[in-house]
């Protein structure tokens, strides 16, 4: 689904802003100071505001474009029922071939909603993915490090009790922290940047209050696609 596709991009979108270290020639790092940062893409991900808005309006415009699906969703679970109530097998047939229709009526309007949801998720990954890389670009001059690594990770106390994210933390697709210390732990300052550099805007150009956007679902193991 659409958000599944766009939370499986932001997560590609930590594994290519692992290698965010511009190439052009910078001063070493700060004496005695680090030479490596890492940041949690997923703390970044969840207060970045733009990133935020985006996901919203995402969501939204699907509300908006499911609205005739799910009706014709109910209107087809009446037919199940009344077919599997019909006696008289002419009535029968006829229930079954309306159903078929429908179901295939469904079937496609699905699949367009989804090319268009899914594209749409695609080029918001891309903007984001060049935002986050500028960012954390600067970032890393300001500060001097060499190398910058993004990891995804629990961000409240509540995910870090979370079975799913410690199941996932034994099963590591790349390189995992299991621990960082706060003098390497840039995900502060990259977030405070990214906001600062990329506020969200509406399609007016106004300046958007995400604190009035509904929370995000807590995470966990991916929805069983409905059919």
């Amino acid at each position: 689904m659409v958000k599944g596709v766009l939370l499986a991009g932001v997560i590609l979108i930590g594994a290519l802003a692992a290698g965010g270290a511009d190439v052009r020639p910078r001063p070493d790092p700060r004496p005695g100071g680090p030479a490596v940062a890492v940041f949690n893409m997923a703390a970044v991900m969840r207060d970045f505001g733009k990133a935020k808005y985006n996901v919203h309006v995402l969501a939204k415009k699907r509300d908006v474009m499911t609205a005739d699906l799910k009706g014709w969703r109910a209107e087809y679970a009446k037919m199940q029922e009344e077919f599997n109530f019909a006696n008289d097998p002419t009535a029968k047939e006829a229930i079954r071939q309306e159903m078929t229709e429908l179901h295939r009526k469904i079937e496609e309007e699905s699949r367009k909603i989804d090319k268009v949801l899914n594209d749409e998720a695609s080029t918001t990954i891309t903007k984001l993915y060049s935002d986050i890389k500028g960012v954390v670009d600067a970032t890393a001059a300001a500060g001097g490090y060499r190398l910058v690594l993004a990891y995804p990770d629990a961000v409240t106390d509540e995910e870090k009790r979370n079975p799913y994210l410690h199941e996932l933390k034994l099963k590591p697709p790349a390189a995992q922290p299991f621990y960082v210390h706060p003098d390497v732990d840039v995900t502060a300052e990259v977030t405070r940047r990214l906001n600062a550099a990329h506020p969200p805007l509406d399609d007016k150009g106004q300046k958007v209050d995400v604190s009035r956007l509904p929370p995000a679902p807590p995470p966990g193991p991916p929805a069983a696609k409905r059919d």
